[in-house]
């Protein structure tokens, strides 16, 4: 469902059918295929930069132009072979003679070109591709306490279990597959209300994980100042270099679902969607890891 003005509400496949045929999903289409076939244009990063009745011209990041002629039938548009446009160049003593080096920052026209390509390409990302960067980047830390959990788990998991922690039972799982696959776009207020609630949940279990993992941690440090043996010191510095590195990780983690809430309530359901079932598939590794640093602190207290 999407909303419209006032309290009207017109279902997705009807706006779907509205811009079925129209200039606006021959532009989408040209950019995914301009997107998708960046060998034909010698440069990795190009594209579409005029749209004609008949043919596209593309930019590459090397300043490049290209006619590209197209078809479209049934909803499908297809390339046709690119040429190579020449077009006169100026040399720096001409832009700056012209005054156009005023509007470059350096004056370099080749920077400039790279705005125009950098800009494009911005605007063509969709958010989901957005967070589905960001979230990659993200996960791409921590490397020091989730390649130490990930080459032990099994030896982990039964030290880690304790009376007093309960048992590893995780119930943060990913849910929204449907949602993020589906081929419309989701919508509607009872489907944004249930993401957002999902969200919430998985924030708060965060956000406890990572407070009870600080404070063991903390502690631990209090009990461990007097001077350590060699043999002390180099084991309790490996642990100290795992604690700190999944503090920091998860505090990053936990930073970006709350920044994902604020910035996604109004705006991409199916954003809001992704970033939960990404990181509910790695929830038994945080949690893994929280009680792995909770049990070794607590025999340094006892």
């Amino acid at each position: 469902m999407s909303h419209t003005k006032g309290q009207m509400i017109v279902e997705a496949k009807v706006l779907h059918e509205l811009q079925k045929g129209s200039y606006e999903e021959l532009l989408q289409s040209l950019d995914r295929e301009v997107s998708e076939n960046q060998h034909l244009f010698g440069e990795d990063d190009a594209v579409l930069f005029a749209t004609h009745a008949d043919h596209v011209v593309v930019l590459n990041e090397g300043g490049a132009f290209f006619k590209v002629p197209f078809t479209r039938k049934d909803g499908l548009v297809k390339l046709g072979k690119p040429t190579a446009i020449p077009v006169r160049t100026l040399s720096e003593s001409q832009i700056v003679s012209d005054g156009v080096n005023s509007f470059f920052s350096d004056g370099s026209l080749a920077d400039s070109l790279r705005s125009i390509i950098n800009l494009r390409k911005e605007a063509a990302t969709s958010p989901l591709e957005k967070v589905e960067t960001e979230l990659a980047e993200i996960f791409s830390g921590g490397q020091i306490w989730r390649k130490k959990v990930s080459e032990s788990a099994s030896d982990i998991a039964p030290f880690a279990w304790d009376a007093n922690l309960g048992s590893l039972k995780i119930n943060v799982r990913p849910v929204f597959a449907d949602l993020i696959e589906g081929d419309e776009p989701p919508d509607g207020d009872e489907i944004r209300e249930d993401v957002v609630k999902a969200l919430l949940s998985l924030e708060g279990r965060l956000s406890a994980t990572l407070s009870k993992t600080r404070g063991a941690f903390e502690k631990y440090q209090e009990c461990t100042q007097e001077p350590r043996d060699e043999e002390a010191d180099s084991t309790m510095s490996q642990f100290d270099s795992f604690a700190g590195d999944y503090l920091e990780h998860v505090s990053e983690i936990s930073k970006y679902v709350a920044s994902t809430l604020r910035e996604g309530r109004e705006g991409c359901i199916a954003c809001m969607a992704f970033v939960h079932d990404e990181i509910a598939k790695r929830f038994k590794e945080l949690e893994l890891g929280s009680r792995f640093i909770r049990k070794v602190s607590g025999q340094f207290q006892q």
